[in-house]
């Protein structure tokens, strides 16, 4: 009671008008600050939607310089929450089991005939329809039926339940998915499974029996998982359209629909745009889609084919998004279905930003409370609440570990640093750190159980609050990067702030007797420091030392030159010598036509001779010209033609300006003419004391001893039957080396080997020169002999391949054996040269093959061998 002056009643004091209270502290933050103390808090998607909830904070005011403050973000509770996807499907199911299809569910609601609804109106309308949710419930649907935030929905907006509803269904494929990829294996044997008779096609009644035979429990996700796959509404499909199912996920999936339409509008085109617009790009991506084949609606095969032919690569099966897209299950889609795309895209990016506003209401309740528990100093904040608040504190206050190369580089790349590399896809933005994962157990549990298969019920309670705390934190590992003092290693101590973790079960807190933010009222966090014991050092590739010098030489020679490309006279020779073997052959063709052939006497030859009586002169050029009407003269001039030019263009640069006539005149201006006449005839004769040789071997050459002379000698042989005799040559040899190092007679296997590698084909065989580095090292210890024989088989392999393993082991193994010499050893400390080498060159083959553990293993011996020796 109030106290009186007079004792009689007392009047209850007026409640004073709340005052709205005002900040104590006055900061702006930019954007990369809003983003980082978002990560910070918790809010796992703080990268991807948190620059645009900060453009949307930073509405336009004067003298901003783009920065905001308390007010700026107190607008955050202007974001609309927007219904979860479970109600969707539920107001979708309602609207089409009333009224058939949502155009026809549009025009019911509409019932004024506006062509839009406003929240009065889409109250009303759903109320006739049956609806029984709360006020509350249907502003939720209004706020996500409302692409564009305009304050009323148009029957285009009505129509993305549908594309709501196939988002929901998603995620009970993806379960289902998961299910039945763990039950067989691999999508191949999924396949296998549903088509047990090998006939190539998918019943929905076989479906269903293969999902009841694998004893499946999510058979009503299993059947939209068929209806998905059936893209063409057949009631089948192929085994092979399973393959769709082995990268699919959800949340991917949703996040690749803007590259999607992207891909079919363009990035600029009707990008959230409404009506007329969004309806003009859907109708030009169509045209896009159809190319030049006519009609309004396209299929799925010509779908996945279009996006392939436009550049498609968003890491799903196109057909997929066709699924997507069909949202009336017709088969087809035309420009009405891809008018939604954009639309739907707008509402998913307005349900990620109110799922910001959620997290900051559900965390800290007010945005003055939220905004300097984010951003402002919180120094003296800790040092307050670590001094009198209650705290859990490990039973270890450390924990020591080995972390290798591969972890290593992983941190590097994780902090976005030179020594790292960037491995985020096109459009993902890189964290600078990692997320810590809180899983709180009972006393007495050693491991995570689920809540629903605890049978004690003293425990139950406990563990369903257990689950109900599951939570994460973010940690900014960049500060690791600063160069620390004394060349220790580098130290980072962390308060990481907990936030639950979103996907709970929807059964875990039925009751509501659980905070509906465990963690964010109280601002727990977790304390901890990360500490190196050495600096941070680039890894990939290695800070590989270049090889040393033996003598003044590279240790591995560079690969033997080339020989030089043949010269314009050179070519023009070849050419004409190509050129006269055609003619010899239409020479042949002219005497066996006109019977001037006769038989060697002696029988010398079994070739008969041709030309030696009845020619005369210019008979074979007549010939020639009335063969085929002239065009065989013609076909042989034009292909020596461009041997001429190019040889004229190269050594008569100073020719006369009216070209050559072709005839004696131009011996009277130039002697351009001579100068190919010259080459002309070297090549005619070259063939003919080559023809020459060939006839005076058939005189001394056996046949019984070595064959036809014709192919076997080296002048004009066969290719094939000379690579087949040196191949026999090379076997022969290859079995006497092995013959004579029986017997213990290296001297001569040593010369047989090197009359072995000598032949043509062995002189840049690597396998060869690889096996004599072996053959020496076998017969007398010959070190020095094997290490050359060994560099030059490493300096035949190609640069972008390297040496084999097998070759940089054995030069390894020889660097690394003391007892023997080595090239290196003229040095001034020879065996500090041979393990810096042995090192450069196991190092260079790891970084050039990581996956390979072999070289690291190496590595670790040769370590471990050299720390032997010097101790």
């Amino acid at each position: 009671d109030a106290p009186g002056s007079g004792g009689g009643d007392t009047v209850p004091a007026e409640e004073e008008a709340p005052t709205e209270r005002v900040p104590t502290f006055s900061f702006d933050i930019g954007k990369e600050e809003f983003v980082e103390g978002m990560m910070r808090a918790g809010f796992v998607a703080a990268n991807e939607d948190g620059p645009a909830v900060f453009d949307f904070l930073n509405r336009p005011r004067t003298g901003a310089g783009g920065r905001i403050g308390i007010t700026e973000f107190a607008r955050i509770f202007e974001l609309g929450l927007p219904a979860p996807l479970d109600r969707l499907r539920e107001l979708c199911d309602l609207l089409r089991e009333k009224h058939g299809q949502l155009d026809e569910a549009f025009g019911a609601l509409d019932e004024a005939v506006e062509g839009s609804l406003t929240l009065e109106a889409f109250q009303a309308g759903l109320e006739r329809s049956g609806y029984a949710g709360t006020p509350e419930d249907i502003q939720a649907l209004f706020v996500a039926l409302d692409t564009q935030s305009q304050g009323v929905i148009s029957r285009a907006d009505l129509r993305t339940l549908g594309l709501h509803r196939k988002m929901g269904d998603l995620q009970g494929i993806e379960k289902v998915k998961r299910w039945l990829l763990e039950c067989c294996g691999s999508v191949d044997m999924l396949a296998k499974q549903v088509d047990a008779e090998k006939s190539g096609i998918v019943t929905h009644d076989g479906w269903k029996s293969s999902m009841e035979r694998l004893g499946c429990p999510y058979l009503q996700e299993a059947d939209m998982l068929f209806q998905m796959l059936d893209t063409q509404q057949a009631g089948s499909f192929r085994p092979a359209a399973l393959d769709a199912l082995s990268g699919f996920d959800a949340s991917a999936f949703t996040q690749a629909l803007p590259r999607l339409q992207d891909l079919l509008m363009g990035p600029h085109a009707a990008r959230g745009g409404v009506g007329a617009s969004a309806e003009v790009a859907a109708d030009e991506a169509l045209s896009r889609l159809l190319e030049d084949a006519e009609g309004r609606t396209i299929g799925a095969a010509e779908f996945a084919a279009s996006c392939r032919r436009l550049g498609y690569g968003l890491g799903f099966d196109p057909q997929l998004f066709f699924a997507f897209l069909d949202e009336c299950g017709a088969g087809c889609i035309g420009a009405s279905e891809l008018s939604l795309l954009p639309l739907f895209n707008s509402a998913a990016k307005q349900r990620r930003l109110a799922a910001c506003r959620s997290f900051v209401e559900d965390s800290y309740g007010s945005a003055e409370v939220a905004f300097q528990a984010m951003f402002d100093d919180r120094s003296e904040l800790f040092d307050e609440a670590e001094t009198t608040k209650p705290f859990i504190e490990w039973p270890r206050s450390g924990v020591v570990a080995y972390r290798g190369r591969e972890w290593l580089q992983r941190l590097l790349n994780t902090l976005q640093d030179d020594r790292g590399r960037n491995c985020k896809g096109e459009g993902e933005v890189a964290d600078s750190g990692c997320w810590l994962h809180f899983f709180p157990c009972p006393n007495g549990q050693t491991q995570l159980v689920d809540f629903r298969e605890v049978a004690d019920p003293t425990q139950a309670g406990l563990v369903r609050t257990a689950r109900w705390h599951h939570a994460q934190a973010f940690i900014d590992l960049r500060r690791l990067l600063a160069e620390p003092a004394g060349g220790a290693g580098p130290e980072l101590e962390f308060r990481a702030f907990l936030s639950q973790v979103a996907m709970q079960p929807p059964d875990v807190n039925e009751s509501g007797e659980m905070p509906k933010s465990p963690f964010g009222a109280p601002q727990t966090y977790v304390k901890g420091s990360i500490k190196l014991d050495r600096p941070l050092m680039r890894l990939c590739p290695r800070d590989v030392q270049p090889l040393p010098e033996a003598n003044g030489k590279p240790l591995v020679p560079p690969p033997p030159e080339k020989p030089p490309p043949p010269t314009v006279s050179e070519e023009l020779e070849l050419d004409a010598r190509r050129i006269v073997g055609k003619l010899a052959y239409e020479f042949a063709r002219m005497c066996h036509e006109r019977g001037l052939q006769e038989a060697q006497v002696g029988k010398v030859s079994n070739h008969t001779l041709l030309g030696r009586k009845g020619v005369r002169l210019h008979m074979f050029a007549q010939w020639l010209e009335e063969q085929d009407d002239g065009s065989l003269y013609r076909d042989l001039s034009a292909e020596l033609r461009p041997a001429i030019v190019k040889f004229v263009r190269s050594e008569a640069k100073d020719g006369p300006a009216c070209g050559l006539s072709g005839n004696d005149n131009d011996t009277k201006y130039s002697s351009i003419r001579d100068s190919i006449l010259k080459h002309l005839f070297r090549a005619l004769n070259h063939d003919v004391s080559l023809n020459q040789r060939k006839q005076d071997a058939c005189l001394w050459m056996s046949p019984a001893l070595h064959g036809d002379g014709h192919s076997l000698s080296p002048d004009f042989g066969k290719p094939a039957d000379l690579l087949a005799q040196q191949r026999e040559q090379d076997t022969t040899l290859e079995r006497l080396v092995f013959e004579y190092e029986c017997l213990g007679d290296f001297e001569h296997a040593t010369e047989l080997y090197k009359e072995r590698l000598a032949l043509p084909q062995n002189v840049e065989n690597g396998a060869a020169w690889f096996g004599y580095a072996r053959f020496c090292m076998r017969c007398g210890q010959r070190q020095l002999e094997a290490e050359k024989a060994l560099c030059y088989a490493m300096s035949l392999r190609p640069a972008e391949q390297g040496p084999s393993v097998e070759e940089v082991a054995f030069l390894v193994c020889i660097l690394q054996n003391p007892t023997l010499p080595c090239s290196l050893d003229a040095a001034e400390d020879g065996r500090s040269a041979r393990f810096e080498a042995a090192v450069s060159i196991m190092a260079s083959y790891a970084d050039r093959h990581p996956a390979e553990r072999l070289p690291l293993y190496f590595l670790f011996v040769m370590y471990a061998s050299e720390a032997w020796a010097l101790q």
